[in-house]
Parts: C-alpha cells; sequence; structure tokens
C-alpha cells in the first residue's frame, strides 16, 4: 500500500518512486519519507528525507535508510531509534536476515531529553540489538551529563524486566569498603533465580543463591535462599574471642512455600538454619530486627464454613536456640453457631499435641522435657435483647485437659554446716542445721477439669450533628464480661509449661469497658475520626497483695484527616500511679511534599524510644531523608542518618549515610560506633537495576 503526492512506475526497470509525504505499509511495517523508491520485484525500498521507519515496538528516524521488505534487512546512516525503554542514535545501522540491528558509534539513553542534552547515556563502538529482548554493547562508556564516569569493555542490558543486575557499594564500619551485586535472570515463565557476589573489605567474599517459584493461577509460590561468607573477621573487636563459638564459614539457609490446594485448604512452609547466632544480625540487619530467631513449621490449614482445622509440625533446626517443638500439633475450632433452631449457641476449642521444650546447648537437660497433651473446651451462649437496647450474652463452658506428665515436690532434709559468731566478735562456731527443702520431681499422667460461668453485657448509643452538609455521630458503647472459673483439679505449679493452656489457674473477675466512636461522612460513608477503647479488669478472687484493679487499658486509633494516622496502646499502672506501657504511631503524608513517620515506645523502668523518619519532595527534582532513634533511659542515641536524591527524567542518583553510636553494654564492656555510607544510582526506567541500597539496613538484597 503506497500512499504520495505523487507516484511514477517504470515498467521497464520494476521501480516505483513516490514522492512528497510518502507512507509505504506492506503488514505492521510502515516507511515514512520525502522521496521512497522501490523495486516490486525484489522488494528493496531506498527513502530520503525525514525517513521514520516503524515496526511494533521500534521506531528509527534519519536522513536517508534503505529497506528490504522480502529479507528485512535495513541500513542507515545518522539515525535514531526507540526501543523501549532505550533510545538510541548510531552514526550507521544495518537489520540483518535474523532481524538484530547492528549499530555503530552509537550513543544509548533512557533520558527524554534530546540527544546532546542527556543526564544519562552510553556511548559504544559497537551495540546489537535483539528488538524485545536485550542489547550488547562493545566498548561502552557510561556519562553522566557529558562526564564520562567509567567503562565497561562489554555490556548487556535486558530489554525485559525478566533480567537485571544490581550493584550496591559503599563504606560501612563493621564491613569496611563493600561492594553487593546480584544478576537475576528467569529461567521458566514461573521459575526465577537471583544470584549474589558481595565483597566487604573486612569481612572477605561471599555468596548467595536465590529461587523463586509461583504459579499464575495464584496456587502457590515460595523461594529458597542459600548465603555463604568466609567471615575473615568473624567475632566483633569489641568482642571476647575466648568465649565465642562464630567459626569464619558463616551460612544461611533459608526456605518458605505457599500452597493453595483449594479454596478451603491451605499449606505452609518456613525454614530457617544459620550457621550461628550472629549471622542474621552481621549480614542480614533488617531481617534481624523483625526477628531475631527464625521460625521453622509446617502448617496445614483446613476451613470450613464454621470450622477450622490445623495440623502444625513446629521444630527448631539450630541448637543454639530455645523452642518449643510440636511434633505434632493438631487443633479444631468450633466457630460460634446457632443449635439448630434453639435460641442457644456453641462454640469450641480443641487440640492434641506432642510437646517438647528445649534449651539452648543445655548441658544440665539437653533435651529438656516432653508430654502429650490433649486439651477441649466447650461453651454454650444464650445471646439475648432487652429494653430493645440492652444485649445480654450468658454462657457456661467446660474445659478438660490431659496431661502424660506431671510434676509433683517431695520434701527432703538437708545438713548444713554454719558458723554461729557472737555479735561483737569475729571468731565463730561452727554448727549442724538441718534444712528441709522441696525439690521438683516428675509424676504420671493427671486429667485437669475446669468450668466456666460467665455473661457479656453491652449496648450502644449514639447522638449526631452538624446536618446534612457536615454530619458527625458520636456512638458510644459500654461493655462488660463476668468470668468465674473455679480452682482447677490440677494447679500450674504442677505442670510443665509450654504455653498459656498450662497456666490456667482460678478465675473470678469482670471486665469492664467503654468504646467510643467519633464518625464523618467521607465519599458517602460513614468514617471512623476516633476510635477509642477504655478497659479495666476487676479481680473479685485475688491474691491477698492483689488489688482489686491493677492496670487500665488503651487502644485507640484516630484518622481526623485523609493523610494522617495516629495508633496509640496503653497500659496504666494503679499501683505505681503512672503509665506501665506506651506505643504509639503516628504516620502523615501528601502527595509529594512530605512523609512523615514516628512512633514512641515507653516501657517503665526499662525504656522509652523515639523513632522517627521523615522524607520531603518524595517525587520532586531534590528529595531529602532523615531518620533517627534516641532511647531517653541512658540518653543515648541509637541510630541517625538520611540522604539526599536527585530525581532526573530518566535516573535517579542518591548519597546517603547512617551512624551507630557506641555504648556501654549491660554486661559493662563497650561496644564501639559504627557507620555506613554509600553512593546510590537506579535508572527510572529501571527502578530496580542499578546501584541502590537501603541506608539503614545491611542486606544483601
Amino acid at each position: 500500500q503506497t500512499q504520495a503526492d505523487s507516484v511514477q512506475y517504470d515498467r521497464a526497470t520494476g521501480w516505483i518512486t513516490a514522492q512528497g509525504n510518502v507512507v509505504i505499509r506492506k503488514g505492521l511495517e510502515e516507511i515514512r519519507a520525502d522521496l521512497v523508491r522501490v523495486n516490486m520485484e525484489t522488494e528493496e525500498s531506498h527513502a530520503r528525507g525525514n525517513v521514520v521507519f516503524k515496526r511494533p515496538g521500534e521506531i528509527w528516524r534519519g536522513p536517508q535508510a534503505s529497506y528490504n521488505f522480502k529479507t528485512k534487512e535495513f541500513i542507515s546512516d545518522d539515525i535514531s531509534s526507540e526501543a523501549k525503554p532505550f533510545r538510541m542514535k548510531a552514526r550507521r545501522s544495518e537489520r540483518t536476515r535474523d532481524q538484530q540491528y547492528i549499530l555503530h558509534d552509537a550513543v544509548v539513553t533512557t533520558c527524554t531529553n534530546n540527544f546532546g542534552r542527556q543526564h544519562f547515556h552510553v556511548t559504544a563502538s559497537r551495540v546489537r540489538v535483539v528488538p524485545g529482548k536485550h542489547l550488547v554493547c562493545r566498548g561502552a562508556v557510561w556519562h553522566f551529563g557529558p562526564v564520562p564516569v567509567f567503562y565497561l569493555p562489554w555490556w548487556y542490558a535486558e530489554l525485559s524486566p525478566d533480567y537485571g543486575f544490581r550493584f550496591r557499594p559503599g563504606h560501612d564500619s563493621r564491613w569496611g569498603t563493600y561492594l553487593l551485586s546480584s544478576c537475576w535472570y528467569r529461567m521458566t515463565p514461573v521459575f526465577k533465580g537471583e544470584t549474589h557476589l558481595d565483597y566487604r573489605s573486612k569481612r572477605g567474599f561471599a555468596v548467595g543463591q536465590d529461587f523463586s517459584w509461583y504459579d499464575r493461577g495464584d496456587r502457590w509460590d515460595g523461594d529458597v535462599s542459600l548465603y555463604y561468607a568466609n567471615d575473615t573477621e568473624p567475632i566483633d573487636p569489641d568482642e571476647d574471642a575466648a568465649t565465642s563459638d562464630i567459626e569464619s564459614q558463616r551460612y544461611r539457609v533459608r526456605l518458605s512455600h505457599n500452597v493453595r490446594a483449594t479454596d478451603t485448604d491451605y499449606i505452609f512452609l518456613r525454614a530457617n538454619y544459620l550457621g550461628d547466632t550472629d549471622v542474621l544480625e552481621d549480614f542480614f540487619e533488617d531481617e534481624y530486627r523483625r526477628r531475631g530467631v527464625p521460625e521453622n513449621y509446617v502448617i496445614y490449614t483446613h476451613r470450613g464454613n464454621r470450622y477450622a482445622a490445623n495440623v502444625l509440625l513446629q521444630t527448631r533446626l539450630n541448637s543454639f536456640f530455645d523452642s518449643v517443638d510440636r511434633l505434632p500439633e493438631f487443633s479444631l475450632d468450633m466457630m460460634r453457631q446457632q443449635i439448630g433452631v434453639s435460641p442457644f449457641y456453641y462454640g469450641s476449642q480443641s487440640s492434641a499435641a506432642f510437646l517438647r521444650q528445649r534449651w539452648a546447648d543445655s548441658e544440665e537437660m539437653p533435651d529438656g522435657y516432653s508430654i502429650f497433651r490433649l486439651d477441649t473446651g466447650h461453651r454454650v451462649y444464650w445471646p439475648s435483647k432487652y429494653s430493645g437496647f440492652l444485649n445480654l450474652i450468658p454462657r457456661a463452658g467446660i474445659r478438660e485437659t490431659y496431661f502424660s506428665k506431671t510434676l509433683g515436690t517431695v520434701m527432703e532434709e538437708h545438713t548444713v554446716l554454719v558458723t554461729n559468731t557472737a555479735a561483737g566478735t569475729t571468731n565463730g562456731t561452727v554448727v549442724q542445721e538441718t534444712v528441709i527443702e522441696g525439690r521438683a520431681v516428675e509424676r504420671g499422667a493427671k486429667l485437669r477439669s475446669s468450668f466456666e460461668l460467665g455473661l457479656e453485657a453491652s449496648y450502644k448509643a449514639f447522638a449526631t450533628w452538624g446536618g446534612v452538609a457536615r454530619p458527625r455521630r458520636h456512638i458510644i458503647q459500654p461493655y462488660a464480661n463476668y468470668t468465674l472459673i473455679p480452682e482447677p483439679s490440677v494447679l500450674p505449679e504442677d505442670l510443665y509449661q509450654f504455653d498459656n493452656i498450662d497456666g490456667l489457674d482460678e478465675q473470678h473477675e469482670v471486665l469492664l469497658g467503654v468504646r467510643n466512636k467519633y464518625q464523618a461522612k467521607r465519599d458517602d460513608q460513614p468514617h471512623d475520626l476516633a476510635d477509642v477503647d477504655v478497659y479495666t479488669v476487676y479481680h473479685i478472687h485475688r491474691e491477698p497483695d492483689q488489688d482489686a484493679i491493677t492496670d487500665f487499658y488503651l487502644d485507640a486509633d484516630f484518622e481526623p484527616a485523609r493523610k494522617l494516622k495516629i495508633q496509640c496502646d496503653a497500659v496504666y499502672s494503679v499501683a505505681e500511679s503512672g503509665v506501665e506501657k506506651l506505643n504509639a504511631r503516628l504516620a502523615y503524608e501528601t502527595d509529594d511534599l512530605i512523609n512523615l513517620a514516628t512512633e514512641y515506645r515507653f516501657l517503665r523502668d526499662d525504656s522509652q524510644l523515639v523513632s522517627a523518619e521523615v522524607t520531603f519532595f518524595e517525587n520532586r527534582p531534590w528529595c531529602l531523608n532523615v531518620f533517627g532513634r534516641y532511647e531517653f533511659d541512658g540518653a543515648r542515641l541509637e541510630e541517625q542518618g538520611g540522604y539526599v536524591q536527585r530525581n532526573y527524567d530518566c535516573l535517579s542518583v542518591r548519597t546517603g549515610y547512617a551512624v551507630f553510636p557506641g555504648y556501654e553494654r549491660a554486661d559493662g564492656s563497650m561496644r564501639d560506633d559504627e557507620w555506613r555510607v554509600q553512593l546510590e544510582f537506579w535508572l527510572a526506567a529501571f527502578p530496580d537495576i542499578g546501584i541502590r541500597n537501603d541506608p539503614r539496613d545491611g542486606e544483601s538484597y
């Protein structure tokens, strides 16, 4: 198909000459130019003047070009092209029969500015482009602005996000100068890999290999991570090498897998095997902060309409951690449900478990202790409403628990030598005294029976104001929950302790509370501006030295504006007449002006910790971030840092730092100052590719 202001055809030679606004199309290919000559037999074409050649995903522009519609060969001088996300310009370009492009003396960039004014570009003597897959540059020189930065004799870049490289350089007081590098790749449509090669000048080389997989139907997914470091400095300078068991061969293996067998059946697997107690803290700091002791378990869950059944296998893989093994534990939870057409409802919780307590490298009890426990609890409820507003739910329950082993106390007499010194003298007479002491011994199986009576009471009241324009509503809900559990037939001190089931004891108390909600309309839907729940427990049965009310509790959520969220939970001690525990979190963000996150954690006589992070102008040309963590108890700055970031249309450049001031440990030893600095950059088209790392964590991921 040919369109032009004028078209001439020479039958003798077979050439068509089209001039003026020429458009020639064949299939999905198109040539636009001021003049185009096409041979009808060989399908060879020559174009001059404002040439634009288009194919799916490709656009080439230049003063002249030659293209063969039959062989797909393409040759042009001084041409530019687009193979998203890259833009290229070359002195000469040619397209081969196998549909690859060869560019000579080329410029490659992801910048949208005109050539000659790019923020970032790569020059290369030769570039081979496989459309939709990758490009390979020989003699590549990276430029930021007009300044050449570094040279690569060979550079490979994927045109797909399924492949790429990461480089993270920096300097750390514990690591020295470091470079964390990795490349990732797709091996099959559902299987990906990532290979790590890290170097730390103080710690040596480390390697890692990750694999991840997923099902396109979202039925299963998982990953495995292997990491090994030949650590040349495994013991920190401020630690005692004589008491440390950390060796130079350090490793971590992590496995996770999730399966959705059906819409109601799920399997979750987590496994972590560590070379030593400090490997996470030394090489995966962010992961260590989230969970210092990793979990190892397999759980199968089946959820029915009115019940949930689970099978849990949990054990430890490293002997230097305490653990409670459950090999296995079966549990069945029956949701509260109506019994036939009666006014009564029924709910239950049951479990059966083989339990074993294991201590970290214990010489006295290397295997800890183990039992079989069968526990089942059943409750019946009778919900009703009185006078149209008062909700009353009386309940009655029974709980039976079988323990294959229990504890007992044997009283023993011991003779000890005591020096009897008279007042005002330094010499004394050594005499014998008899001391009677109790010793715990293992007993046989026992069945514990426990009964429960209770009553829940609550009602709601509300008031509205503000009219149609700005409606507001206040909802108040007082509530009470009375519980009576007589002394069980087996007391906690006669049992091995694994969890709260073993700690069940006599209970006679009332939970008293009031919940307040303040609501407004947002997007024509009720929205909670504030949700505040205050409650306490009145102990009817209590120990001789125990107060009737020991604590008041607070759970609160506030969202007074769309971008502002505040969460708070606290415990107020009546005996101490002060706050025992407080956690408060605030988050505020605007579109691109400021993002603020701060948290305050208070624990009486232990900690008053404040952490905050502020990011200014996140999506603007210049971005600034500062963060820190301060412990008021001890007046210690735990961490501070930040970064400055410059965002261009094609790339972002960031420089950041983090400082961890030293302090005196509880045992009197000193921890040295630690610090970290780094330079980062990444292409806007590939935000995960480049030199990029969070200055607050030491992960190689």
